[in-house]
């Protein structure tokens, strides 16, 4: 305002009382609305909640504005902030953009009129979890669940030479013909013989990625016949009646037996037999009639002995009475199970179709830990090792492959193909009597094995 009155000082004019007034009124008019316009708010409230498309809570939601973390839902997925006035990209985001996520996305605008906006059950996808259906020796199959987002467009699987998936190395390998489609295959030609690759499937909409699937290793089939272990025969017995799962408790074996009665769903004469397999002794025998099949035996650390019949059961080894009983685990198809081993930490149900069912052995619960090995059917016997490595017999690929503790392929054990002869069942279950010597079952006999390196 002095520029002003120095701007007009030379001027050759009077000014009157009256003029000087209305100048003096005009200013004081001028600066209380600059003042008013300062106190006016600049910002606004953006609240709600966000759900997930089950109806449970997205807890702990980040909430992104213009892609930067401003804060995250609580525990009923509720979520309050002030922004400025304008207009805002907002996302919320579960899990880990780098692994598991789901994501949603809105645009507000704030302003003097509509100062704060509430959007109540904001509907976020569940992610989708990848799995692998089976395995062949070209081509892998991977499954997962339908988008539940409403702005869905595709589907695109992505491999990686890292488990980070860095830019550089990151390529698409296949997409779904289908809207919305749940499975696809992929050649293995492509990639390096023994080598770990990553896959990853990514959620789209119209804009780009809303989703990410886990991150699964996958292994060229290769490396199952890479053998690390060979097998020598010790001795073959026959026991006192054709087995149906094998165990060893640290001294002795022990035998389950099925002699069927009627129907296919009508009880059978099952028996639990411990066995000295040095004496061709029988130690003890537990009868049990009212039920059906038998289907593998295992033993836990705690010495109780577990079969796999019409349900999972657990028995005391010292008087055969029936401690637990769970039903067994659903698998996609109906496969069934085959053999049963202890882990050291979960009851290990192996099925037909290679998806290994992790059984917490406290409360028969699945706990999410399951894993799925190559070729869609023919795995038969399950034995875990000492150092925690997993020995699974493949019938019609004819060896026996071993796995890490986490399902990842580790090579072969090089057998004798007269040891796969047993067509149909009974036959061919595992157990390990220590880390060096196998058990395996046939129809009417049992075969120690020997365990070398190669």
């Amino acid at each position: 305002m002095i520029q002003i009155k120095k701007k007009y000082s030379n001027r050759a004019c009077v000014y009157s009382f009256f003029q000087k007034s209305i100048g003096t009124l005009l200013l004081l008019f001028l600066l209380s609305a600059c003042s008013n316009e300062d106190n006016q708010p600049k910002e606004g409230i953006f609240k709600g909640n966000v759900v997930f498309s089950n109806g449970t809570p997205a807890k702990n939601t980040n909430l992104l504005i213009e892609d930067q973390v401003v804060g995250e839902t609580d525990s009923l997925g509720s979520f309050s902030v002030q922004l400025e006035f304008g207009t805002h990209e907002v996302s919320f985001i579960t899990g880990d953009v780098s692994s598991l996520f789901s994501s949603i996305s809105k645009t507000i605008t704030l302003n003097s009129s509509t100062s704060e906006i509430e959007l109540n059950n904001l509907v976020l996808p569940e992610p989708i979890s990848l799995r692998i259906n089976y395995q062949t020796v070209s081509r892998i199959h991977f499954v997962w669940e339908e988008s539940k987002a409403l702005d869905f467009k595709t589907f695109r699987l992505y491999l990686s030479e890292s488990e980070e998936f860095n830019e550089e190395d990151t390529r698409v390998i296949a997409s779904p013909r289908y809207y919305n489609s749940t499975r696809i295959s992929f050649s293995l030609s492509s990639l390096e013989i023994g080598n770990t690759y990553y896959v990853r499937l990514v959620v789209l909409n119209e804009f780009g990625p809303i989703g990410g699937s886990n991150v699964l290793p996958i292994v060229y089939l290769e490396e199952f016949k890479d053998p690390k272990y060979k097998l020598e025969q010790l001795l073959s017995f026959n026991p006192p009646a054709t087995p149906t799962g094998i165990a060893y408790d640290g001294t002795h074996l022990w035998i389950s037996t099925v002699k069927p009665i009627g129907g296919f769903y009508d009880p059978d004469d099952i028996k639990l037999i411990k066995y000295d397999y040095k004496s061709g002794t029988k130690l003890k025998e537990f009868s049990y009639s009212n039920h059906i099949k038998t289907k593998g035996i295992a033993i836990d650390s705690d010495g109780r002995i577990w079969m796999v019949s019409d349900k999972l059961k657990s028995f005391d080894p010292n008087t055969g009475t029936i401690t637990k009983e769970f039903s067994i685990p659903y698998v996609l198809g109906n496969y069934y199970v085959r053999d049963i081993t202890f882990d050291g930490q979960h009851l290990a149900l192996m099925i037909d179709a290679g998806t290994v069912k992790r059984v917490n052995p406290l409360d028969g619960m699945d706990d999410g830990s399951s894993f799925t090995w190559p070729f869609k059917s023919g795995w038969r016997g399950i034995a875990r090792r000492g150092n925690g490595d997993i020995w699974a017999l493949h019938r019609y690929e004819k060896r026996i492959v071993v796995f890490d503790a986490d399902g990842n392929p580790k090579g072969s054990v090089q057998v004798e193909a007269n040891l796969f002869d047993a067509d149909g069942d009974p036959g061919l279950y595992l157990s390990f009597l220590d880390d060096n010597t196998l058990a395996v079952t046939k129809r009417d006999s049992i075969i120690l094995l020997q365990v070398s390196d190669l």
